[in-house]
């Protein structure tokens, strides 16, 4: 009887020191073609536009190691406003503020997190860059950082994508290796693991579809290939055969 209770007493202790797991994670296997599902994809947006609200169109170009930038042009009045921005990969919103989530791949690899409270603090330029896969902005990548904030600068790591959870931003991470991947939050001025995703999903960069505020789908390719869905809290990893 004695064992019993101090068992039971052990593993109620170890239950009260387990904490909940923020996100539910799901996976499966399915007899589908990925390049197939990409090209049955009606719409993308525009090259180049990353996010918009009713207030504003927010593009980004990137020239990697020579830099990149973060356009917001306001709808109302056409005036474009510009920050450095290495290269974003992400933006979201909360609570009127903009998080845009940068991570550049040359060399060990890097991320970072900048807060934009007001766009139009940001520095004044006349016109958007043409943007095209195959025509270079380098030389029009802004310098600028004014009207921003760093939240985070890290190297050894890279943002796949970012989403909102609770008013929250959350940010899919890789390991310099290209295997270890997480879902981490930012606390002072660090990344911090949530919960753990499978290794090796995401070697190249993948696409990104998100057509709501609370729902995206990235499409992965090698080493394995599939897709990982966000909906809130729900994440569901999908690996595809053919």
């Amino acid at each position: 009887m004695k064992i019993f209770t101090w068992l039971t007493t052990i593993f109620f202790i170890y239950s009260c020191n387990q904490k909940p797991q923020v996100f539910d994670i799901s996976t499966e296997t399915v007899q589908k073609n990925l390049i197939q599902e990409i090209n049955q994809i009606k719409k993308f947006p525009p090259y180049g536009l990353l996010f918009h609200d009713e207030n504003y169109e927010v593009w980004s170009s990137c020239s990697g190691e020579w830099g990149g930038s973060v356009y917001f042009k306001n709808k109302k009045t056409g005036k474009i406003f510009a920050t450095k921005s290495v290269c974003a990969v992400s933006i979201n919103k909360i609570n009127l503020k903009y998080y845009i989530s940068n991570s550049l791949v040359y060399g060990f690899g890097s991320s970072g997190v900048i807060e934009i409270s007001n766009p139009e603090n940001l520095q004044e330029i006349p016109k958007l860059p043409i943007f095209h896969p195959e025509i270079s902005v380098r030389d029009s990548e802004t310098s600028s950082s004014a009207g921003t904030k760093k939240l985070i600068d890290s190297s050894g790591i890279l943002i796949r994508s970012s989403f909102i959870y609770n008013n929250k931003l959350y940010s899919i991470l890789t390991d310099n290796q290209r295997k270890k991947n997480t879902i981490s939050e930012i606390k002072n001025n660090k990344f911090q693991t949530v919960q753990e995703l499978p290794d090796d999903i995401f070697y190249n960069e993948p696409i990104i579809v998100k057509d709501k505020d609370n729902h995206q789908k990235i499409y992965f390719q090698h080493p394995t290939s599939g897709t990982l869905e966000i909906t809130d809290n729900q994440i569901k990893i999908t690996y595809y055969e053919k």
